[in-house]
C-alpha cells in the first residue's frame, strides 16, 4: 500500500487506516502533513517507509523487518521537548527488525523526552543500522548509544553526519566518558562513517567504536572538507583496536 499524501484524510481516519488492514504487510507513506498522531498496528507488516510532517508516531508492528523512518525538514524544525520518551513510543514494539533506517531529523525527535538506559525489547535481530545524525550534539549522540546498547548483534553500521552548522556542545566529551561499556559492538564487523570531519566529536566517536568492536573489519571514513590528511591519519593510528583485523579506511 502507497500513500504519496495524507492531507485529505482527517482525525482518527489516519490511525484506524492502517489498523484496519490486518493483512497488510508493505506499507509507504510519504510528502503528507497536517498528522500530528500516526499510530501504525499492523500485526502482519514487514516492511515500512515513512516520511514527512507527524509529531507522535507510535509504532506497533511486531513482525516488520525493515524500516525506513525520516521527518521532512518543517517537522525538524519544530520538535516540541517533552517527558514522555520517544524512542521508547516509536521503537519498543518492533521486535523482530532486521534493517532500520534512521533518517532526516529522526534522531532529534527520538532524542525528545527521558532516554531510557534499556529498551523494553532488545532488537536481537537487528543486523544493518543506517542513521542520520550530528555527533556534535550531545542529545542525538545519546540517543545513538541507547540504539546500539539495545542492538547486541548489529553487524553493519552507517552514520551519515549532519552538514548543518548546530551549537557548540561538548559531545566529544560524551563517546570518551561511555567508553568502558561492556562491549556494544561484539557483532559489529563493518562501519562507514559519511561526511567525517576533524572535530573532536567524530574522533571520539570512532575511537569508542575501535575500542568496543573485537570483531570489526572494516571502518571507513568519507572526509568533507578536511584537507589536513597526514593529521587525521596520525590521531588515527594512535587509537586503541578491540579487533586486530580491523582496518581503517579514510576516503
Amino acid at each position: 500500500m502507497v500513500f504519496k499524501s495524507l492531507s485529505s484524510i482527517h482525525g482518527m481516519m489516519r490511525e484506524n487506516l492502517v489498523s484496519s488492514c490486518p493483512l497488510l504487510e508493505i506499507l509507504w507513506l510519504s510528502n503528507f502533513n497536517g498528522c500530528t498522531h500516526l499510530k501504525i498496528h499492523a500485526p502482519k507488516l514487514l516492511a515500512l517507509s515513512i516520511f514527512g510532517f507527524f509529531e507522535d508516531l507510535h509504532l506497533q508492528t511486531p513482525n516488520l523487518v525493515v524500516a525506513t523512518l525520516a521527518l521532512d525538514v518543517k517537522a525538524g524544525q519544530h520538535v516540541a521537548s517533552g517527558t514522555k520518551s520517544n524512542l521508547i513510543q516509536a521503537l519498543s514494539s518492533i521486535p523482530a527488525i532486521k534493517m532500520l533506517e534512521l533518517g532526516e531529523y529522526f534522531v532529534e525527535y527520538l532524542a525528545v523526552g527521558s532516554l531510557p538506559e534499556k529498551l523494553p525489547t532488545t532488537f536481537n535481530c537487528l543486523r544493518k543500522l543506517t542513521v542520520d545524525i550530528d555527533l556534535g550534539v550531545l542529545e542525538q549522540t545519546m540517543a545513538a548509544l541507547c540504539l546500539f546498547q539495545n542492538a547486541p548483534n548489529l553487524e553493519e553500521l552507517e552514520l551519515w553526519q549532519a552538514l548543518e552548522e548546530t551549537p557548540m556542545v561538548p559531545a566529544g566529551k560524551f563517546w570518551k566518558l561511555n567508553v568502558d561499556q561492556r562491549l556494544p559492538f561484539k557483532h559489529l564487523r563493518n562501519v562507514c562513517l559519511y561526511y567525517f570531519l576533524d572535530l573532536e566529536a567524530h574522533f571520539e566517536f570512532v575511537k569508542f567504536v575501535l575500542s568496543t568492536a573485537p570483531g570489526l573489519k572494516k571502518m571507513t571514513l568519507r572526509s568533507h572538507d578536511c584537507p589536513d590528511e597526514s593529521k587525521v591519519l596520525r590521531k588515527l593510528l594512535q587509537f586503541p583496536r578491540a579487533s586486530k583485523q580491523a582496518q581503517v579506511m579514510y576516503i
